[in-house]
């Protein structure tokens, strides 16, 4: 099932990238992250990039869940939001929480804005379930 969403994506892009690097920072995930997949590859500012990823959703996600999102720039906080998942993908797709386990394909396009050059940028997502348990968490860095 393909879903657009834009809530990993607005971290993954943010300048002309010479190199990205993505890691899932808990291996005991329910609902881990994988082929994430971006073109143009390095992203440009000013471009639009198509960003694709596979979630492996293991256990359902109930209404409450929420997704935490930070980005850093040389460690300086440039985003710091909370989202709250069910929303979010009712808002963006035919799914409706509960959503139950399953393979998801995600892809959304954003475009590029410029920040600033030759800086480091790390994007964090943090998704927990109603009842607290873990999803998924991810990083992704960039050196520009």
């Amino acid at each position: 099932m393909k879903l657009t969403t834009g809530w990993i994506a607005s971290f993954i892009a943010t300048v002309s990238a010479n190199s990205w690097h993505y890691t899932s920072c808990d291996t005991s995930e329910a609902a881990p992250i994988s082929n994430i997949r971006i073109s143009p590859d390095p992203p440009s500012a000013g471009d639009d990039v198509q960003i694709t990823f596979n979630v492996d959703l293991k256990e359902t996600v109930e209404r409450g869940a929420r997704l935490d999102f930070t980005m850093k720039a040389d460690g300086l906080i440039l985003k710091n939001q909370q989202y709250d998942i069910c929303d979010m993908v009712a808002e963006k797709t035919e799914l409706e929480c509960p959503i139950q386990p399953g393979q998801y394909n995600y892809a959304t396009t954003i475009n590029v804005p410029l920040i600033a050059s030759g800086l480091g940028v790390t994007g964090q997502l943090k998704a927990h379930n109603a009842n607290g348990h873990a999803l998924t968490c991810a990083q992704v860095d960039l050196q520009f």
